[in-house]
């Protein structure tokens, strides 16, 4: 570290960290000059001030790095607007490298013609039960399903999520799609789905009969997705408890808080 012996080094070292364009950002983020939904509203942009992560407040700066601090670097990608985006990261170019390999963490549009599903399991082991929720939106973000289940509290999370996997693919069957993209966050489950050798595991039956079922449509691909970007599916789960067994919707969603989310 520099000492205050060596001021000249000294200067070098917090120019290296504090450059120009980190204030540059940090200033308009203090005079709340970020363009927010909250302050494109206020310049009379016609947008719902709403955050898109908690569905519960006005998008503020203090609101999205309160989020941001919380997941990191995808979190500015969830909770802040693209243009604040663009600016984030302008200012924290050298990370981009490192954020390219790790898992897909928001939300990707599909290819014109295909449907993108995002799945996702949680086990409720107070009621004896599991809940599946399942979203399939199409390459504009339009909601064309979704679907909220309870059942039977399987023997384990892997269990669950290859589980909710298969009904995902049911589900597309039902729906008369047949080129999905399906996303879940259960790494294990995701790698096992996408592999072409047999899989000998607990829930190895399960992820046979879900590539069977996806080997039916005209293209079926499972991906893994970090966990803020499957925070939809993961709502939908929470809501199961909320019924006895299934709940589907049609070219809309159920009202979601946030408190369903966490």
């Amino acid at each position: 570290m520099p000492s205050s012996s060596s001021p000249g080094n000294s200067q070098k070292f917090w120019k290296k960290i504090w450059n120009n364009k980190e204030r540059h950002f940090l200033w308009h983020a203090v005079k709340d000059s970020l363009l927010t939904k909250q302050n494109l509203k206020a310049q009379h942009v016609p947008v719902d001030d709403t955050c898109d992560y908690c569905i519960d407040f006005p998008k503020t700066v203090l609101h999205a790095f309160s989020y941001a601090m919380r997941l990191g670097l995808f979190g500015y990608a969830i909770i802040l607007d693209l243009e604040t985006l663009s600016q984030f990261l302008e200012v924290h170019k050298p990370d981009l490298p490192v954020v390219c390999h790790r898992p897909r963490a928001g939300w990707h549009p599909p290819p014109l013609g295909c449907y993108n599903a995002n799945v996702d399991a949680t086990l409720f082991e107070g009621l004896d039960c599991m809940g599946i929720g399942v979203v399939f939106q199409d390459h504009e973000g339009c909601i064309i399903a979704a679907l909220s289940q309870r059942v039977r509290l399987p023997q384990s999370i892997e269990m669950a999520e290859a589980l909710a996997a298969r009904k995902v693919v049911v589900f597309a069957k039902e729906l008369s799609l047949s080129d999905v993209i399906i996303e879940g966050d259960c790494l294990r489950v995701a790698q096992a789905l996408a592999a072409s050798g047999r899989c000998n595991t607990l829930f190895g039956q399960v992820i046979e009969e879900t590539r069977q079922i996806g080997a039916s449509l005209q293209q079926c691909q499972f991906l893994h997705v970090r966990r803020e970007g499957n925070w939809l599916a993961h709502a939908l789960t929470r809501r199961a408890i909320l019924t006895a067994n299934t709940n589907v919707w049609v070219e809309e969603l159920p009202p979601i808080r946030f408190s369903l989310i966490s």
